[in-house]
């Protein structure tokens, strides 16, 4: 049970570099549609950021990306917290 749940620990990891590099590369002038590696990062976290931007008010800044890591650090957390405890 502890390895399900450290593999699952690294996947939430690896999910939140992923959307950090997204956030990233909003700084960037890689356009997410001549880009294949930015297309791909666009592609595998929309999904999650799509319902957490519904969610928030409209501003000038996207803080869908800074909500989505709180998220997966405190699922992170939880499931670190029910390991212990096996």
């Amino acid at each position: 049970m502890q390895t399900l749940l450290m593999i699952v620990s690294f996947l939430l990891n690896l999910y939140s570099i992923l959307i950090l590099l997204r956030a990233l590369s909003s700084f960037t002038r890689l356009d997410p549609y001549s880009n294949d590696l930015i297309r791909w990062l666009y592609l595998i976290t929309e999904p999650a950021l799509e319902p957490i931007r519904a969610l928030l008010p409209q501003t000038g800044i996207d803080f869908s990306p800074m909500i989505a890591m709180i998220l997966l650090l405190a699922l992170n957390r939880a499931l670190s917290i029910l390991a212990a405890s096996l």
